[in-house]
């Protein structure tokens, strides 16, 4: 049975509104700046570290403009290096989602042991979907 020819999705579209980045000046760096360019389901993250740019915790969360917590729904998060200086992290320098620190109206992302470059504009790409907790 080719279930294509009896629904067809063409593109998938959030209407929700644009989350927020909450950037951790203490760890990206004084000065360090971050904005989102998308919706809660897909955009791009992107972080200007600071000078004297520190590892060990929490450097952003992504803020969603509408909490996935209805029904037992919870976040499940995709998102790969949108530019060259996101993309040639080491592993020690990669920025990683810290699901068991997140809840359903934010992701938190850690540093690795290695600090990030002083100012550096680093892009991801991200999509999150609802997932049955």
């Amino acid at each position: 049975m080719n279930f294509l020819n009896e629904t067809s999705i063409y593109h998938l579209s959030g209407g929700s509104e644009s989350p927020s980045l909450d950037v951790v000046e203490a760890l990206a760096g004084a000065g360090a700046t971050g904005f989102v360019d998308g919706s809660d389901e897909a955009g791009i993250i992107s972080l200007t570290t600071g000078s004297h740019v520190l590892t060990g915790g929490s450097i952003f969360a992504l803020e969603f403009s509408t909490p996935y917590n209805a029904s037992g729904i919870s976040p499940f998060l995709l998102m790969a290096p949108a530019n060259a200086a996101a993309a040639a992290l080491t592993p020690a320098q990669m920025i990683f989602p810290d699901l068991d620190a997140s809840g359903d109206s934010y992701i938190q992302f850690n540093t690795g042991s290695d600090a990030l470059d002083s100012g550096t504009e680093y892009r991801w790409v991200y999509h999150v979907i609802g997932r049955r907790a």
